[in-house]
Order: C-alpha cells, then structure tokens, then sequence
C-alpha cells in the first residue's frame, strides 16, 4: 500500500468518526429467544421469521434511504449487536441484502456500561445504549 493511500484511507476514517451516525441495535434471532410472546401464538419458527424480516427490512430501508447518504454529509450507520458470538452470522445475514447494502453497515459488538464487558442474557439495554451513544 503506497503513503498516498495510507493517508487517504486516514482522512476517510476520520471523516467517518465524525460523521453523524444512526445506530441499530439487535440481538441474533434465536428459537425460544426471539418474539417469544409472538411465538405463543405463531410458533417459534415463525416468530424467528418475523424478528429475521423485520431485522433485515429495517438495515435495508436505512441503507437506502436516500436522506442519509449525503444530506450535506454522508451518515454512518452502525448496527450494535448481540451476543458476540454471532458476528459471523450477523455479518452473513447482512451480507444477504446485497454487496451495496451491506457495505453501508459498521457491525459493532454491543458492551455494557462502557466496561468492556460483552452483552449477555439478562443484561442491562440502558447500559449498552449508553455505551453506544
């Protein structure tokens, strides 16, 4: 990589940190995880369905929407997600919206109250939109 194009990625970044910024938080659909008083009354499979389209539906409307990609400046989106262990699944399952959808999103793991500490089951959503914001 030539001098030239380290700085120029450098000036990218540092556009897009200060970038305003919309931010998606979610957690990996999961059976018996997600929808689960929807489940009741679909079942579980289908409540996994649901929570999958409407995650997938949401990314892609932000991706799109054309206010956000240069309304004077380029916003950054961000999806914070949850658990950590499911990075690769939300990196697929965001992949399948297509190479030009995708690439609008910044995948970040969620962490609590700016510990560091991964999120978890029972853990606190106030700390980890704190953490975010």
């Amino acid at each position: 990589e030539t001098m030239s194009r380290r700085t120029e990625r450098g000036q990218e970044a540092q556009l897009q940190a200060n970038a305003p910024t919309i931010v998606m938080v979610a957690k990996f659909p999961r059976p018996g995880k997600s929808k689960t008083r929807l489940a009741k009354g679909i079942g579980t499979e289908g409540a996994v369905s649901f929570a999958t389209f409407a995650l997938l539906d949401l990314a892609d409307q932000i991706a799109k929407y054309h206010f956000l990609q240069c309304a004077g400046r380029c916003w950054r989106r961000v999806l914070y997600f949850a658990p950590a262990e499911s990075e690769a699944e939300f990196s697929e399952l965001i992949g399948s919206l297509g190479q030009d959808t995708a690439k609008r999103w910044q995948l970040q793991v969620m962490k609590g109250n700016g510990n560091g500490s991964a999120a978890g089951e029972g853990s606190d959503l106030g700390g980890f939109l704190s953490h975010a914001l």
